[in-house]
């Protein structure tokens, strides 16, 4: 009778736990208002090939990947100035309808508001601008040659999920 007490008391706090814990991850996800993209990564898929993997909840609108000209300026809070270089010579953009980066996505900038990706031979840098009123875009730099097919206004999961960006590293075409 004793072990069957402390197994059901063990089941509850578990259940409340698990309760807790998707509250305050819904919680969290609601505050926004509109999706989020969580976290970013990539993964090596075949010699000079990679997946830029964007992870996102609740997203709201779409998004679009185009590779950056050399001669582009960069997006700020108030349009577009020339672009200084900090991220690399050749650049990726990704942009995103009513979608934000969530705090922890965020929270990954250094002090110059760059976000380090680890690509196994080296590393591609990231930035985020808010060039409008909701929405944001994503740049990807590096300085070694790097390029995505173009996309324009993807779909994304109602629930959440992964957008996988192909990316191809190495000379020019």
């Amino acid at each position: 009778m004793k072990i069957k007490t402390i197994r059901n008391c063990i089941v509850l706090g578990c259940i409340v736990l698990a309760v807790v814990l998707l509250a305050a991850f819904c919680v969290d996800i609601f505050s926004y208002n509109t999706g989020v993209v969580t976290g970013i990564s990539a993964v090596e898929t075949g010699e000079g090939e990679w997946e830029l993997n964007l992870t996102y909840f609740l997203p709201m609108g779409g998004y679009s990947v185009r590779t950056v000209p050399a001669d582009e300026g960069v997006y700020i809070g108030d349009g577009m100035v020339e672009y200084n270089g900090d991220l690399g010579t050749y650049r990726i953009l990704i942009t995103f309808g009513d979608m934000e980066p969530h705090r922890s996505f965020s929270a990954k900038k250094n002090e110059d508001g760059i976000i380090t990706i680890q690509n196994g031979s080296g590393v591609w840098k990231a930035k985020i601008a808010h060039p409008s009123d909701h929405g944001f875009v994503l740049y990807i730099g590096s300085d070694t040659p790097i390029c995505a097919e173009s996309k324009s206004e993807s779909e994304l999961d109602a629930l959440g999920g992964v957008i996988r960006i192909p990316i191809r590293t190495g000379e020019e075409e």
